[in-house]
């Protein structure tokens, strides 16, 4: 993998990580928002998509979290009411933040989304 290096020292693997912001994180955080701007995460009624990926939220700046509380931030609610720009992905590596691409509103994800059309189909059909 042309992500993951190798410390010479320890031999420890170092890997960076890109993240996408996408339509299941927008919907996360619109159920955060919907509950009240705060709630555990097993109490949003989140899909399981949602649920594996709501810490990524945090590397876009969207929410904080106390605890098993996650809140919904200023930069979240204004981003959601297409006030605020976020970064349409983010670059990770061992949890932590080390890079951005482009900012973009929250009704311009669509753009940075790719869905086939096939996979748009299949989804009707369920």
């Amino acid at each position: 993998m042309a992500n993951v290096k190798t410390c010479p020292m320890c031999g420890q693997r170092i890997a960076t990580y890109k993240h996408k912001l996408n339509k299941v994180l927008i919907s996360a955080l619109f159920k955060l928002r919907d509950h009240g701007g705060k709630g555990k995460i097993d109490n949003l009624g989140l899909t399981h998509s949602e649920f594996a990926n709501m810490q990524k939220l945090r590397y876009f700046g969207l929410v904080d979290k106390e605890g098993c509380v996650y809140i919904l931030n200023e930069l979240g609610r204004k981003f959601l009411e297409n006030k605020a720009k976020v970064p349409a992905e983010v670059y990770t590596k061992h949890g932590q933040l080390i890079g951005t691409s482009n900012m973009v509103y929250a009704n311009q994800v669509d753009a940075y989304v790719q869905v086939k059309e096939e996979w748009k189909e299949q989804s009707a059909m369920a």
